[in-house]
């Protein structure tokens, strides 16, 4: 009888344990079940058809062709614009594409590593809303907020429809910056000082647009944290967190910042990709409706600018709430309610066409060029509006609330999970996928003239070369023999013979960086008209020829201030890692405030 009394209540224990298990990890149970029918189309053979997978194939073949060539950080495109280069990463944010480099260094192919880093930004877009929503709601509640942002349906079109991984990246990571900024808040210690500073440089890394445009909500949502706290302290730990995100990403956009005058920049605000041209209209908003075509000028989009039929009913939750005052538990985060609220309602109003005139004053915040782009916030927020379904029941009892977020859990999901596909897949080769099978797709190489317009083009083009390039030494005036000895991604050595003196051009187009070295000494080069290749003189003689790709002043400067300050950030890390693992350590030295 003993040894049945025993087995019946090691199994009751163990029914325990399990029930315990599932009752913490639920929630990411849920949150990877969403995330993988998001991804689900991924697990294809073929690549998915959307506005810029080519580009994104493309990107990430010439950074992997880049660090192969011991590049650690590939600026330059050599392969674009026909085979005369294009410096794509000087200006556009390079984190999806090194996310994606990371997977190819274990052997994964250009279009699987394309694939992995969407998925992974899926997965982490998940974590981060709940994690978010959890310093704010129930676990249930934060559960709604989590499966309400993975599934929004700009969310599904930054994956599908456009392929904009480096925007869908951001998405990703913009819910872990407003969880990170939140608990600096809360708790002003240096952790978490470094931990808002690492995520707030991340997103900035993943997209410039969506930094520019998040960047001044959470400024603004940290100067409403700041009056509520009312503390010196937090003052300073958030400014703090954001000077140390700067400087962590400053080998980024500082360079990018003091070298815009170099490249036609002016483009990206004209023609098609000019604000004007892209409002939303009211009814685009509340209409369910898809399509994978382009956004055009005026009501005639073919794609999709919902907010999504169940984020409209949180919005509407939200403001019943705030009338009926049931915030029972969560009485505290009204005013963050209310702040967020607004926050969404003055977003949507930035993107309708009555909007126009703000626009028009604010010469910076042109450079967004889709208004439609402020999705990538109101998804989050209203999203995170979502959370408060669980406000509703809270006082009732756990079990109807968890009841009442799974039903809304399931009703989102069918809601959204039809989007969740692509118009159509190509198939691809596989293997490796390089530049020049990945332009074969396309008929060739002169497909290939830049990204999708001449945003970053160099200055001194006034027009394209005829031909494409074979990175040859060519003379204007004399006569030379050139012998390419060694040609990578930022290099070209030559042996070179000049018979008369001579104005010689390389078919690589002149950019801040690129430095001409004959038998070990520089000599000056310059942009040549009208195509604006790598130019230089010569006198007679027998020279080793050596034309490479350098930091510029300003490159080196922000590289240092990057470096630095990663070596500092690592360096407290590992000081606090070291405290942490030190049981003896007395209660003072735990968590000590930023003063």
């Amino acid at each position: 009888m003993r040894s049945q009394s025993q087995a019946a209540e090691s199994g009751t224990g163990s029914l325990k344990r399990i029930f315990s298990l599932l009752d913490k990890y639920y929630p990411v149970a849920v949150i990877l079940i969403c995330s993988i029918y998001l991804a689900l189309p991924l697990t294809r053979p073929e690549f998915f058809e959307s506005h810029e997978y080519l580009h994104n194939l493309v990107r990430l073949a010439e950074v992997d062709d880049a660090v192969h060539h011991g590049q650690l950080y590939a600026r330059w495109f050599p392969n674009l614009n026909g085979g005369y280069g294009y410096p794509f990463l000087n200006y556009y944010s390079p984190l999806a594409f090194y996310v994606g480099e990371l997977f190819r260094l274990v052997r994964f192919s250009i279009p699987a590593c394309v694939k992995l880093a969407f998925a992974l930004a899926i997965v982490l877009a998940g974590l981060g809303m709940y994690l978010f929503a959890r310093l704010y709601f129930s676990t249930a509640g934060a559960l709604v907020a989590a499966a309400a942002y993975l599934l929004a349906p700009y969310h599904i079109v930054n994956i599908y429809v456009r392929g904009n991984i480096a925007e869908f990246t951001a998405m990703g990571i913009l819910p872990f910056v407003f969880w990170g900024l939140t608990r600096l808040a809360r708790m002003p210690r240096i952790q978490n000082v470094l931990l808002f500073a690492v995520l707030y440089g991340l997103l900035i890394l993943a997209h410039n647009i969506s930094a520019l445009a998040a960047s001044v909500l959470l400024v603004a949502f940290s100067l409403f944290l700041i009056l509520r706290r009312e503390s010196r302290h937090v003052t300073v730990a958030i400014c703090g967190g954001f000077a140390i995100g700067l400087a962590l990403s400053a080998f980024y956009w500082l360079p990018a910042l003091a070298e815009m005058k170099y490249v036609k920049i002016t483009v990206l605000t004209q023609d098609y990709l000019n604000y004007s041209n892209h409002f939303v209209y009211p009814w685009q908003l509340i209409v369910p409706g898809w399509g994978y075509g382009l956004s055009e000028k005026g009501p005639v989009d073919g794609m999709s600018f919902q907010l999504g039929l169940a984020h409209w009913a949180f919005i509407g939750i939200v403001l019943l709430v705030c009338l009926i005052k049931r915030f029972r538990q969560q009485a505290q985060h009204i005013g963050t309610t209310i702040f967020f609220l607004v926050s969404l309602l003055a977003l949507i109003f930035l993107m309708l066409p009555c909007a126009k005139a703000i626009w028009d004053h604010a010469p910076l915040i042109s450079y967004i060029q889709f208004p439609w782009r402020l999705l990538v916030l109101v998804a989050l927020l209203s999203s995170f509006l979502g959370g408060h379904v669980s406000t509703l029941v809270a006082s009732r009892s756990d079990a109807l609330e968890r009841c009442i977020c799974a039903l809304v859990v399931i009703l989102v999901f069918l809601l959204y999970a039809p989007y969740c596909r692509p118009q159509a897949y190509r198939p691809l080769v596989h293997e490796y996928c390089g530049f020049n099978t990945l332009a074969s797709q396309q008929g060739g190489p002169e497909h290939f003239i830049n990204t999708t317009g001449d945003d970053y083009m160099p200055r001194g083009i006034a027009e394209l070369p005829p031909t494409l390039s074979h990175k040859a030494l060519l003379a204007r005036e004399g006569a030379i023999d050139a012998i390419p000895l060694y040609l990578s991604s930022a290099e070209y050595i030559y042996r070179l013979r000049v018979h008369t003196a001579a104005l010689i051009h390389c078919q690589t187009f002149w950019f801040p960086g690129w430095q001409v070295y004959l038998n070990g000494r520089r000599v000056a080069s310059h942009s040549s008209s009208p195509y604006g290749l790598i130019e230089f003189f010569a006198p007679a003689g027998q020279y080793n020829c050596r034309i490479v790709f350098q930091h510029t002043p300003v490159r080196a400067v922000a590289t240092w201030i990057s470096l630095l300050t990663l070596i500092v950030i690592a360096t407290l890390a590992g000081i606090r890692l070291c405290k942490h693992s030190n049981p003896t350590r007395s209660r003072a030295e735990e968590s000590p405030k930023l003063c």
